[in-house]
């Protein structure tokens, strides 16, 4: 995956490969993190291209999230952004239930920041 303007440090997981023997479940696509000054970044990433629903993109992202919860070390300086890409476009109405859509990391519920 081409990914420009990133830290230098930084940490793409596909939770698809297969060497990494993933437990089964519902997981996101990646796991992207990344160390920027003093801040971490932690953003589990689902990507879409046909009809989906938000609750299960959310359930996703709440795999990709809880397999952080597990592999990162506790850290003041966290940042948890989990995001949602789709390669065609989306409705005003899909956008604004996405927007409701929330993902836990570590006690803490995040929405889902939809746009356009």
């Amino acid at each position: 995956m081409l990914m420009k303007g990133v830290p230098a440090d930084h940490v793409l997981v596909d939770f698809d490969c297969r060497v990494l023997r993933m437990p089964e479940g519902k997981r996101c696509d990646y796991l992207f993190v990344a160390e920027e000054g003093p801040a971490t970044w932690v953003a589990p990433i689902e990507l879409k291209a046909g009809a989906f629903s938000p609750g299960g993109v959310a359930d996703q992202l709440q795999g990709g999230a809880e397999m952080a919860d597990r592999w990162l070390p506790e850290a003041p300086t966290l940042r948890f952004v989990p995001v949602v890409a789709h390669g065609k476009g989306l409705r005003k109405e899909r956008i604004k239930s996405l927007q409701k859509t929330t993902v836990t990391f570590r006690n803490q519920a995040i929405r889902l920041d939809a746009r356009i």
